[in-house]
């Protein structure tokens, strides 16, 4: 099975700007997974969301709901233990190409669309108006 370009996946060429990772992290220990926008001696940029959603976000892009988005983050340096590409091997399909298996839908595309909410969007969960008068 040959792995979508999506995320800008080029086997050999290292991990650059555009790949799918998944970043491991410590203190606390948290492991975050999405398309990888920069990395510098300061730390990481990555637009996604922590791999423990990475289901209930798959989930419901699949059944076209927004509960769950990926949002872009900044880790510093310090807490990075390790990145590690995200492609599949002949055990394990990637996070990436289960997301397109499962959805139908380009993992870049989806990615991106988490900006698309506006905060009228967002309710506080009371059912109540966040209007003022």
């Amino acid at each position: 099975m040959k792995e979508s370009l999506s995320c800008t996946t080029q086997p050999g060429t290292g991990i650059a700007s555009g790949a799918c990772v998944l970043v491991v992290l410590r203190e606390p220990r948290e492991q975050c997974w999405g398309r990888l926008d920069e990395i510098n001696t300061a730390g990481v940029f990555l637009r996604g969301l922590d791999v423990h959603a990475f289901e209930d976000w798959t989930r419901g892009v699949a059944k076209g709901e927004n509960e769950i988005a990926p949002s872009d983050f900044f880790f510093p340096m310090w807490r990075v233990e390790r990145i590690t590409r995200d492609e599949s091997t002949a055990a394990v399909i990637s996070l990436s190409r289960q997301f397109e298996q499962r959805t139908g839908l380009n993992v870049r595309d989806a990615l991106d669309a988490g900006t698309n909410i506006s905060d009228d969007d967002v309710s506080d969960g009371d059912g109540l108006s966040d209007e003022i008068v």
